[in-house]
């Protein structure tokens, strides 16, 4: 019996419920939605450069 409880423990802990779901779908929305913010900035700054000459 104890060997049974003891294997279960990680499968039991890897549940992270629906809120920590929610929460780490949202963060990862935000930081791909920085990262596509920022390399669009830097693209914006590059053809603001090009157009100015």
């Amino acid at each position: 019996m104890m060997l049974t409880a003891t294997s279960l423990l990680p499968a039991c802990l890897a549940y992270i419920g629906p809120s920590m779901g929610a929460g780490a779908i949202a963060l990862t929305l935000l930081v791909g939605g920085i990262v596509v913010a920022a390399l669009g900035y830097i693209v914006w700054l590059r053809l603001k450069k090009i157009f100015k000459k």
